[in-house]
């Protein structure tokens, strides 16, 4: 089984917007890039985030400001681009088992 994961391209659109950069001028340099599959966003807000990883978050992770610009910008990718979205708020369980779902019928296993 391979499995790729590549956050990158989302990831830096996200966090260049929510610091005032254009996302279309983000975007438009990683226009090269290949294009993915498939995006699945886990969508969780800050504070959730914040208390399931309570230590050892890095500057960007304890800047809840920060982080619902980050996600607002991933919510305007996302439906823009048409990704998976999954509610992040619910158990580890039923998260994977979204995730596997939305795998499986894109690469025809269900």
């Amino acid at each position: 089984m391979i499995v790729i994961c590549d956050r990158y391209l989302a990831s830096s659109v996200a966090y260049g917007e929510a610091q005032g950069l254009e996302p279309e001028w983000l975007a438009e340099m990683q226009r090269f890039l290949p294009a993915a599959a498939l995006t699945i966003l886990l969508d969780i807000a800050p504070e959730t985030a914040a208390q399931r990883k309570a230590v050892d978050r890095d500057r960007y992770e304890r800047d809840l400001a920060l982080l619902g610009r980050v996600r607002e910008s991933y919510r305007r990718q996302a439906a823009a681009n048409q990704w998976v979205v999954i509610d992040g708020e619910q158990s580890k369980d039923a998260i994977a088992a979204e995730v596997f779902t939305a795998a499986g019928s894109r690469l025809g296993l269900q």
